[in-house]
């Protein structure tokens, strides 16, 4: 039998190099799909449409195999690597991920406010800032009672130039958490038009007495209202006519408390305190506003009522109010008058000790169940003394002060917060200061703090409010006639000396919410009441981390959208390799219906394979 010659290895590497040089030159001369279709050797797929679903779903499953043994066998990030298709990252490519690890490293080990202040990286240092929200009609010698979040804004004088003067009697709120200015509706007579009066707030209740009314040469006062917001009625819209609403609003010093300090001012319409300043009001906007209905009531009281006068002070001591000085026009008083608000009843206690002068445009600030007055004047002087008045025992006390005390003055403001007293602007008939003073109540000290922002032009006659650890100062005038509308605010939270160790000691007068629970829905609904003094005094670090967090968001935000990009050109890429497959796929194997019988002859003439010896 003859067998077959055994080819050496050279042999059978040259006959592969042949047959597959020959193999090559016979799919190169093979006709393409238009001439298959010119011969009728194959047929357009569209005359058989169901052959041709039926062959593109079984294409379909094929690719989807061949692209998914495709991604089986795909190299690993550390093989391309190791083969240098790609490179290690760098320090620098992967900066934003370490600067993101460090912030939140940071986050949650970073520091108290105290340890910020023990390391001296805070430092004793007082905010300026002015609100640009709208403001009321320019102002001085009005009041500010705080109420829950609410600053209510009462009375004050103001007037088109010296010829013209306008006495207020509106009543407005100051929203402090949104900073938005609203008009209460009242339901009874409202409170005669006036100013250089006072208004204390006691539980639920807002007491104004006093000051100097409307009328030919003006009118001394000596009336009580008391404003009553526990229970507002239900609010009701004015038909036929709308609510004037001046487009600038303003806040109100309220004669503070015995749980909550605020602050107390003083005017004077006599001769030590610049009075009836100009102001240029823009009460021309006016709006239809619905809210709460409150109602002004004139109570009847029993004892002796104390004589007209304005420009005094009032403080509130538990459930008492003490008021203490101001003028009538023709003479100062420096005499104390209580009202005992559960009984409405007047009395006139006579403390123990040498008192202080006869005055008015002073501040009285309680601190605890003292009062401290400062300031003020009559007809010959002003003052910078300081008393102090121990109701309980009922004695008076000059402070034996050390440090340097402010310039004599009136028409200044005080502000009680953790036995510090702040004393800012005030003056004479000849200049007004913007100056910023503290006291301390236990070492009786005075000292300049360091402040800094946009500090409020010299003034008299304004207010300030305690909301917080922010100060709220509104209105005032000065003695070249100009009357303020704008409202400043004095953040304290950088205040070591103010806040060390009293986290929570910083309340604000207020009405519970067990007290008021009308009232505070109706317009505490979406309010944010800062209790917490710890959480008031790291809002200024809050704020310097949330901007380094939203810069450092921003930098993660643009290397995630190149990344995002990259991939989605990846993505393409991929889909643009998968159709073509596909379309070279459908156009060999797909959309076409064989005829058999050519294909048979088709195929043996060209896919015959050669003989060896060919």
């Amino acid at each position: 039998m003859q067998t077959s010659p055994v080819l050496s290895d050279r042999e059978q590497t040259a006959m592969k190099a042949k047959m597959q040089d020959q193999l090559t030159r016979l799919l190169q001369k093979r006709p393409s799909k238009a001439e298959l279709m010119q011969q009728n050797i194959i047929k357009q797929a569209s005359l058989a449409p169901s052959l041709q679903a039926t062959q593109q779903r079984l294409l379909k499953k094929k690719g989807k195999d061949l692209l998914s043994r495709s991604l089986q066998n795909r190299r690993t990030h550390d093989e391309l690597r190791d083969q240098n298709i790609i490179k290690t990252p760098t320090s620098s490519s992967l900066q934003h991920v370490s600067a993101g690890q460090q912030l939140a490293e940071f986050l949650n080990r970073r520091p108290t406010v105290d340890q910020l202040r023990q390391l001296n990286v805070l430092k004793e240092t007082l905010v300026w800032s002015r609100e640009t929200c709208s403001t009321p009609s320019a102002r001085n010698c009005h009041t500010m009672s705080l109420v829950s979040d609410n600053l209510f804004l009462i009375g004050g004088f103001g007037g088109r130039g010296f010829g013209g003067n306008k006495w207020f009697n509106d009543l407005l709120l100051f929203n402090t958490s949104r900073m938005t200015w609203s008009r209460p509706v009242i339901s009874s007579s409202a409170l005669s038009e006036r100013y250089a009066h006072t208004t204390s707030l006691v539980g639920s209740k807002l007491f104004v007495f006093g000051g100097f009314g409307e009328g030919e040469g003006g009118r001394w006062l000596n009336d009580l209202y008391v404003l009553d917001i526990q229970e507002p009625k239900k609010s009701q819209r004015t038909k036929g006519h709308t609510l004037p609403i001046p487009p600038s609003y303003a806040s109100v010093a309220a004669a503070p408390s015995e749980t909550s300090p605020a602050s107390s001012t003083g005017s004077s319409p006599g001769s030590v305190h610049p009075v009836r300043l100009p102001t240029f009001p823009s009460d021309s906007a006016s709006t239809s506003l619905t809210g709460p209905v409150l109602s002004w009531s004139k109570p009847v009281t029993q004892g002796k009522i104390p004589p007209p006068r304005a420009a005094h002070t009032c403080t509130a001591i538990g459930s008492h109010l003490w008021f203490f000085g101001g003028n009538d026009g023709s003479q100062f008083f420096n005499d104390i008058h209580v009202l005992d608000t559960e009984t409405l009843t007047w009395l006139q206690p006579i403390p123990e000790g040498a008192g202080p002068n006869v005055r008015a445009g002073h501040t009285a600030t309680a601190v605890k169940r003292d009062i401290y007055i400062f300031g003020g004047g009559d007809v010959k002087q002003l003052f910078n003394d300081l008393w102090i008045l121990h109701t309980d025992t009922r004695r008076w006390r000059e402070a034996k002060i050390s440090g340097t005390p402010p310039t004599p003055r009136a028409g200044h403001s005080t502000v009680a917060v953790n036995g510090k007293l702040f004393v800012f602007g005030g003056g004479d008939s000849s200049r007004v200061l913007n100056d910023l003073h503290l006291f301390d109540t236990a070492s009786l000290t005075w000292s300049r703090p360091s402040d800094t922002g946009v500090v409020p032009a010299p003034r008299a006659g304004h207010t300030a409010t305690l909301v917080g650890s922010r100060i709220f100062f509104f209105g005032g005038g000065d003695v070249d006639g100009r009357v303020f509308s704008d409202l400043h605010v004095l953040d304290l939270c950088l205040m070591a000396s103010v806040f060390h160790n009293t986290p929570r000691a910083i309340e604000s007068p207020r009405v519970s919410s067990a007290e008021t629970p009308k009232f505070s829905e109706s317009f505490h609904k979406n309010s944010v009441d800062l209790d917490d003094a710890e959480e008031d005094v790291t809002l200024g670090l809050l704020r310097e981390i949330k901007d380094a967090a939203a810069l450092q968001h921003k930098s993660f935000q643009r290397d995630l959208a190149e990344i995002r990009q990259s991939l989605d050109g990846l993505e393409q890429i991929r889909r643009l390799e998968y159709d073509s497959l596909m379309e070279k796929l459908i156009m060999l194997e797909t959309h076409v219906q064989l005829n058999p019988s050519q294909l048979r002859r088709k195929h043996s003439k060209q896919l015959r394979t050669p003989s060896i010896g060919s």
